[in-house]
């Protein structure tokens, strides 16, 4: 019945089947290429063109400077996917090449072969979607298949297949559309897809089914598809309630018909910017009143689609078939006057559709006949059978062609079921024989695995308290150094007549102890423990020293946990092995920051101590000690959390106050380390 169809095949071609992508390296390798493919799908998806170019050559160049062309060549897939996005043809074409020139040199591999699957299908897409060659799009869908069908991936079969079926659909090929679409269904079935994978699949096979006119067939996967209604996105509904109506109306129910494409415009209401759905919904609905002799209802429709096919969207093949219409309309009026100035005007054309040619010739029959013109009747009344007789023999051999298929598939499946049986049979005999020595080996293997299950464990809970105990050791190793500064400090403090610190020597030593005890505290505990070091610490430092704490709004240090000691020791190693060897005519700067970024609280402590920075870039000596202690709490934190603590130990870089360093501790805020003191102990 339409004159054309809105179902856009190459979209669900390229989109679902050029996302994936994998390495030859390693699993690992793998999973990190995949999902560096999703984002740049995401990216694009989301509009983000300038992101996804400048990846996609970042990555190109660390493949080409690696030597890894496997690599490279996944990158430039995804070029070809960001052109079909694009609407770039000639950059899918380019693209696609560049991908099958390279990886045909390649050794056989399973990764070579998925992404060579890919480059044919994006090939395919290219000459079905804008070279409107369709036997090269079958070629190149089937070497998709035929690469697909060499790696473990039956998804990506999967979509080959279906792609396959719909390339043969929308050129004609209809038997073959039916072998390919049973066999993708055959594929998603043993993968379990879930039922919204299916519309597509069942939707194609139905409508196929319609074209052939095997409306047994049709209305089995009619029924099928629209039982998935719901799970359909919303392109997915408007094409199948289109092409469901269309099965009414070659089966001549125009009651039918006109239900299904009722419910179609009202679901337009719902959609926005839908205009040209529903101009053409419009003229799917004014054949069916016409055909059931209600021109008075047709009439505005067919007035309202005209203007819009001609003036808004200019559609010649709309405005041929509005043109029968309005004839056939004009007919069922009695106005031959008007339908004698509509064939004038708009004469008939052996170069119109198929359907379009029968609509017009049925039309101009009926028009000469009720008009008197009785040779004209005749004359096109046999090239209106000619037609049909064509189609009917086209759709007859089709139609043989598909049950072949479908004989020559159960045949071979009958084959396969009696060898499979044959096969269970003696399979059965062998199971007699190896279910008693199965049995026994499985005893002992279970017997095996329990006893090296409680041995590991007994293993890992001694481990854990080993390394427990080391730690707590570690931590307490620096309490003499700490009580020797604090009160020499007080002694020079006394001695040189200053104010007396020791309000601020006790409230160290106080919370030394405790963050001695403690593998993890709140940071408010570990500024507080900083704080009082930096205001004993400074007396002892000649010249002025600054001391800045900024945490960013938002951020309570009570909720934050840190591991014991990690910002002290940073801040002593600034006082130790910098500020005390500065000059005392340079100002000492020591800025404490903690803010929230990508995810994670970052608390990071900066310095302009020159000499520090020279000696922490020497493998983090002299001042060893303390900075082996951070690196093992961290390890030991990581190992009972699954990682996730991230360190950068202090470095040289340039501060507000010109050269210094900078050390900096990440806690994502998924990781909660406030439980592991109980562990700990």
């Amino acid at each position: 019945m339409k004159p054309y169809n809105t179902f856009n095949m190459v979209l669900a071609c390229v989109l679902f089947t050029i996302i994936a992508g994998c390495s030859h390296h390693t699993p690992e390798a793998a999973d990190n290429l995949a999902v560096a493919n999703r984002s740049l799908i995401d990216s694009l998806v989301k509009g983000n063109v300038s992101y996804f170019e400048s990846a996609v050559d970042s990555a190109k160049r660390d493949a080409l400077a690696g030597g890894d062309s496997i690599r490279w060549a996944n990158f430039v897939a995804q070029e070809a996917v960001g052109a079909y996005y694009l609407s770039r043809p000639a950059d899918i074409l380019l693209k696609s090449d560049s991908v099958i020139n390279c990886l045909l040199r390649q050794p056989e591999s399973e990764t070579r072969d998925i992404i060579l699957h890919k480059a044919y299908m994006s090939k395919g897409a290219y000459f079905s979607q804008y070279n409107f060659n369709p036997d090269s799009a079958i070629h190149y869908h089937r070497l998709g298949v035929e690469y697909a069908s060499r790696t473990p991936d039956r998804r990506a079969l999967l979509l080959a297949l279906g792609n396959l079926a719909d390339t043969y659909k929308l050129n004609t090929r209809l038997p073959e559309a039916v072998d390919y679409y049973h066999r993708a269904i055959t594929q998603a079935d043993s993968l379990g897809c879930t039922p919204a994978e299916y519309v597509s699949l069942y939707g194609g096979l139905a409508a196929t089914y319609t074209a052939l006119r095997d409306f047994d067939q049709s209305r089995i996967w009619w029924d099928k598809t629209m039982e998935l209604y719901p799970m359909m996105i919303p392109y997915e509904r408007f094409n199948n309630l289109n092409n469901y109506g269309n099965d009414f109306y070659y089966r001549h129910d125009y009651g039918g018909a006109l239900k299904v494409f009722r419910r179609l415009d009202n679901y337009l209401d719902s959609l926005p910017q839908s205009d040209w759905e529903r101009n053409f919904v419009a003229i799917n609905l004014s054949d069916c009143y016409l055909h059931l002799n209600y021109p008075d209802s047709a009439a505005p429709l067919i007035e309202g689609a005209m203007s819009y096919f001609t003036d808004t969207v200019h559609h010649p093949v709309a405005i041929s078939y509005l043109h029968t219409l309005l004839m056939r309309m004009h007919l069922l009026r009695g106005e031959y006057g008007e339908v004698e100035n509509l064939i004038r005007r708009h004469p008939y054309s052996d170069t119109l559709r198929v359907e379009q040619q029968t609509s017009r010739l049925e039309v101009l029959a009926d028009y000469y006949e009720a008009s008197g013109h009785l040779r004209q009747a005749i004359d096109t009344r046999r090239k209106l059978t000619a037609i049909e007789d064509t189609l009917r023999s086209e759709r007859v051999a089709q139609l043989a062609a598909a049950r072949r298929i479908q004989y020559e598939a159960d045949t071979e499946m009958l084959r396969l079921r009696a060898e499979k049986e044959a096969s269970h049979a003696h399979m059965l005999r062998l199971w007699m024989w190896l279910v008693g020595a199965i049995a026994l080996v499985a005893i002992l293997i279970g017997l095996m695995v329990v006893l090296r299950i409680r041995s590991r464990r007994n293993e890992e809970r001694m481990h854990s308290g080993m390394i427990a105990l080391r730690m707590k050791s570690i931590r307490t190793r620096i309490t003499p150094h700490f009580i020797f500064n604090a009160l020499n400090h007080e002694i020079l403090a006394r001695q040189s007549g200053l104010p007396s610190r020791l309000k601020s020597i006790v409230a160290l030593l106080r919370h030394q102890q405790y963050v001695a005890e403690e593998l993890v505290i709140p940071l408010s505990d570990e500024l507080e423990f900083v704080d009082d070091y930096v205001t004993v610490e400074q007396d002892a430092v000649e010249g002025e020293t600054i001391y800045e704490l900024k945490i960013e709004d938002g951020i309570d240090p009570k909720c934050v946990w840190i591991p014991s000691m990690t910002l002290q020791i940073l801040v002593e190693n600034a006082f130790k092995h910098g500020f005390r060897l500065m000059p005392a005519e340079v100002t000492k700067h020591l800025l404490i920051e903690v803010a929230r970024t990508r995810g994670a609280i970052e608390i990071s402590v900066t310095s302009n101590s020159t000499i520090a920075q020279t000696q922490t870039n020497t493998r983090l000596n002299p001042h060893g000690t303390g900075m082996r202690i951070i690196m093992q709490t961290l390890s030991f934190i990581n190992s009972k959390t699954r990682g996730g603590l991230r360190f950068d130990a202090p470095r040289a870089t340039d501060t507000p106050w010109g050269e210094g360093t900078r050390a900096t501790l990440t806690i994502p805020d998924n990781l909660d380390l406030s439980q592991l003191n109980d562990q700990d102990s």
